[in-house]
Formats: structure tokens, sequence, C-alpha cells
């Protein structure tokens, strides 16, 4: 009896091939040594050998796939790109780009150094700060805590076109 191969699917036939693959190659790392120049112990190193690389490829394979859906190498542009649309249509403050470009390239800004970012007031900082929160762009932990970039459902499609295609412009 030949075993059901799930076809009713997209992308489920290449999932159990690569879970046979994977399958395979684990079991042959498990075999008994051919000969006496196939490692010292009582298991094939060949086949052991043969299982790393498979895993290795597919490790590289996997990193490969999520740099093109992540285009990490234009995501700061992104990232910038739908503030100032926003600011262009009035939808937010004048500046959160830029508050916005800090909190990305530093991971994480203290709500006092947007005073100095923006060259603004305090109650401006505070302001752009409060929109740029209650938009879903940045996020924190604390009312008064620093702030860290966010990625909001509408956002995510600009910032990630490739994952979610459907918020690119």
């Amino acid at each position: 009896m030949e075993p059901m191969v799930p076809e009713d699917r997209e992308g489920k036939l290449q999932t159990f091939g690569l879970q046979i693959i994977r399958s395979s190659a684990l079991s042959n790392a498990d075999e008994k040594r051919l000969n006496d120049i196939d490692g010292r112990g009582f298991l094939s190193e060949r086949g052991l050998s043969d299982f790393c690389e498979f895993m290795l490829q597919t490790a590289l394979d996997q990193i490969e796939f999520m740099q093109q859906l992540l285009d990490v190498d234009t995501l700061q542009k992104r990232i910038l790109g739908s503030p100032h649309r926003k600011e262009s249509a009035k939808e937010l403050p004048s500046g959160s780009g830029l508050v916005l470009r800090d909190v990305f390239l530093r991971g994480e800004l203290n709500r006092g150094k947007v005073v100095r970012i923006m060259r603004v007031s305090a109650r401006t900082a505070q302001s752009v700060i409060a929109r740029l929160l209650k938009e879903g762009l940045i996020i924190s932990s604390t009312p008064k805590g620093p702030v860290k970039i966010g990625f909001s459902s509408e956002a995510a499609g600009h910032y990630f076109p490739n994952l979610f295609p459907a918020g690119s412009d």
C-alpha cells in the first residue's frame, strides 16, 4: 500500500516531501557504520555528516527565504515612507517620521529625547508621541517609559510588503 500524499492544499506536497527527506537523512545518520573507514564508533560518520549537511542546507535555504520576505535592506526606507505620506496628508503630526526613524535605529527611545530629535517643546513632543502610540506605530510598556517600534496591522503591510502584500502601495 502506497502512503497517501496530501495534494489538496498548496504547499502540503512540498512539506510532505521535505519530511520524508529529513526523516531519511536522520535515519541514515543512525545507520551502523559501513566499514572500518566510516568513523570510529558504532554509528556511521558519513550518515551523520550527510544529515548535518542536509540540515545546514535547509537552514541556509530558510534564511534566504526570510531575507527575501523581509527585505531588510530597504526596511528603513519603508518605515520612513509611511509616516511621510501620512504627514503630507495631515494624518500625523510633522516630524513623526524622525521619531520613528530614531526608534527603529536605536530599538528603544526615551521620551525625553524626542524633544531634541524634533527640536520642539516638551508639550509638542508629548502630543506627537501620544499620536504615534494611538496609531500603533510605537509602543510602550508604561505611560512614561521608553518607546519601541510598533507593528500595527496597518503598518505591517507597508513595512513588510512581501509578507503582507495587501498593505503595499
